[in-house]
């Protein structure tokens, strides 16, 4: 009977709320009652407006404040949560306080075993329903906002880990976006280790001899040896991994973040969602060799220590240019052609998708430098010309008024 009565007024008041009309489903009715149970002092602060999603380890809503009356995003972290990574997701939440395009934390609270995180509301635009229509000036800004609050989160020493469009609340309308989930993000302890030549100075790899490397090995797979188990963290999510989080590499940077908005970018400029979509991280490094070709891929497990080989007639020794890429996969698409593009627009995007999917680690874009990318500099030239035309035109009009009285 009680679980009837919480069902029966969780619906009452969402049907009330003038900002949500509909009505819970029973799954959803079962989250905010499991919500108000656990949260008690809940129903005095936060009025729950919707399910937003949930998962293993939390649950969001929307909710509205009934002290401000703002719209704010309320994360349930369930018991079975890593209590260490909830403390950094807190530490790191509070850090990015003063951050434009990242979330941050409004309160914490706790009751007993249960904590519920207070964030900003953010209007998120399914990215499914624009990537296979977004023109140039949508891709520049969704773009720029991500590395916007990429930046944010690097320039505090702050590695967000899992970087990919479900993490990276994009609203369409007004195109704005905001980077949020900060559950694996991890402090940037990156340094030199001994053995790994990723954090080494200079060209890696220049004392093998290619032509008779090639020419030896008849079979190409990750090579078994006597070695120990390399060990590295591999948060993150397929198909957004970098190289080095595939090669295990122990000394991960920053540079994990660019490279998975470079897929992102990818992802944009070719319209297919997932681009990459391997069960494992073998299948995710083969997917990788078929852009990147034999030699490349070969010359990026030298620089993490790893053993490079297999047989797969359809890798070539050279990779594919982005450019052939993306033309072919779009090939068949005509609601948005390359072809419609400024030349300009789009050599400056393809020199940024190249800086952020740079195989080498050390040689990769760091988010300041794709912001000052001329993908991104060149439409704010336009706003430039086109506000001082505008000013020239405001400038113009009593000057003429004066003329005409002049000539009277």
């Amino acid at each position: 009977m009680l679980f009837a009565s919480r069902v029966s007024a969780v619906q009452s008041l969402v049907s009330s709320t003038s900002s949500d009309k509909s009505i819970f489903t029973a799954d959803e009715c079962s989250e905010v009652v499991k919500l108000h149970t656990a949260l008690q002092s809940l129903e005095d602060k936060y009025l729950v407006e919707k399910v937003v999603g949930s998962g293993t380890f939390s649950a969001v809503f929307k909710a509205k404040s009934l002290t401000t009356g703002k719209t704010v995003a309320l994360k349930q972290v369930y018991v079975s949560a890593n209590q260490k990574r909830l403390i950094s997701e807190i530490t790191f939440l509070h850090a990015l306080r003063s951050g434009t395009c990242v979330t941050s934390l409004i309160e914490a609270f706790r009751e007993q075993d249960q904590i519920l995180l207070v964030l900003p509301y953010s209007a998120n635009t399914p990215f499914s329903e624009f990537f296979q229509t977004a023109d140039i000036s949508t891709v520049r800004l969704y773009m720029q906002n991500l590395f916007t609050g990429i930046l944010e989160t690097h320039s505090l020493g702050i590695i967000h880990r899992d970087i990919k469009p479900g993490n990276f609340c994009w609203d369409d309308d007004r195109k704005r976006g905001v980077l949020v989930d900060f559950g694996l993000a991890e402090w940037d302890n990156s340094k030199p280790l001994d053995g790994c030549s990723c954090t080494a100075n200079g060209d890696v790899g220049t004392a093998i001899d290619q032509e008779n490397y090639f020419e030896r090995i008849t079979r190409r797979y990750i090579k078994e040896d006597t070695r120990p188990i390399k060990k590295a963290n591999r948060d993150g999510t397929r198909g957004f991994r970098a190289p080095e989080v595939l090669l295990r590499c122990q000394s991960q940077s920053k540079g994990i973040d660019i490279w998975s908005s470079g897929v992102i970018l990818l992802t944009l400029l070719t319209q297919r969602y997932p681009f990459f979509k391997s069960d494992d991280d073998i299948s995710a490094f083969i997917e990788l060799c078929h852009i990147f070709g034999k030699k490349e891929m070969v010359r990026c497990a030298v620089l993490h220590e790893c053993h490079l080989e297999f047989s797969i007639p359809s890798i070539y020794d050279v990779r594919i240019s982005f450019d052939d890429l993306i033309k072919q996969l779009r090939s068949c698409s005509d609601i948005c052609p390359v072809d419609m593009w400024a030349k300009n627009e789009y050599r400056d995007v393809l020199t940024l998708l190249a800086g952020c999917l740079e195989l080498d680690s050390r040689r990769r874009w760091t988010a300041e430098m794709c912001l000052q990318s001329s993908f991104f500099r060149r439409e704010t030239f336009i706003i430039s010309v086109v506000w001082h035309y505008y000013a020239l035109f405001i400038l113009w009009i009593p000057l003429m008024g004066i003329t005409e009285e002049t000539r009277t």
